[in-house]
């Protein structure tokens, strides 16, 4: 006894796999989309993204900048009475903001304020 289960019933399990490709492909090509490339963001390490001036994905690089989280902790560090140690948010990278360069044309492409 065979059971009608719907439209593709009697059609074997590989074929199946075959129109349902055909339909997807033809369901694209009717609906409109747009491709947008999703990347993780830019911190303090190198990352991958695209570069609008010389139109490619790059490998960013690097440069750490004092910025406002540094005065912060340093002003912190003195009010607390630690005159000698005041320095050291200045020496320490994770405490500076940083610029992301493109390496083929040397462009700012993002900048990463801690505060």
């Amino acid at each position: 006894m065979k059971i009608k289960l719907g439209l593709f019933s009697n059609v074997s399990p590989c074929s199946k796999g075959v129109l349902l490709q055909i339909f997807f492909n033809a369901l694209l090509l009717i609906s409109p989309f747009i491709v947008t490339q999703v990347t993780a963001p830019l911190r303090d390490t190198p990352g991958v993204t695209f570069c609008v001036y010389c139109q490619k994905n790059v490998l960013t690089r690097t440069s750490f900048e004092i910025g406002a989280m540094a005065w912060v902790f340093c002003g912190g560090i003195t009010l607390l009475g630690c005159w000698l140690c005041m320095c050291i948010p200045f020496c320490l990278d994770s405490c500076k903001d940083v610029k992301h360069y493109c390496p083929s044309c040397n462009n700012l492409l993002y900048f990463y304020r801690r505060m």
